[in-house]
């Protein structure tokens, strides 16, 4: 496992991916550690649809090892090509069990 390349990224222009291009991984992101939605997989279309959260970088495979929860059966660890991985903006997920950020009151 090692640390995510700073290479350029740009999302394959296939009709799959066409609808999910404008939340596509944006050019020199981090995302170890994000949550991100599974899309244009041609191989394991099962897991198509899914949310998962990027658990590490596997260098020598030049993918991402994401935890999928799928919505029967165990978690699953799958190896992703970045172009398959999507995070919308602005949008908070958590696994079930996990804290969230907490908020901070100012005193007025």
């Amino acid at each position: 496992i090692a640390k995510e390349p700073e290479t350029a990224f740009a999302v394959a222009k296939s009709p799959e991916l066409a609808s999910h291009d404008r939340h596509a991984v944006p050019k020199g992101e981090v995302i170890v550690g994000r949550r991100v939605f599974v899309n244009g997989l041609k191989r394991t279309p099962e897991f198509n649809g899914q949310w998962g959260k990027v658990e590490a970088y596997d260098s020598e495979l030049g993918r991402y090892l994401v935890q999928l929860l799928p919505l029967t059966g165990p978690p699953v660890l799958a190896k992703l090509r970045r172009e398959n991985l999507h995070t919308p903006p602005a949008l908070l997920l958590r696994f079930a069990g996990e804290d969230g950020p907490k908020a901070v009151v100012q005193p007025q």
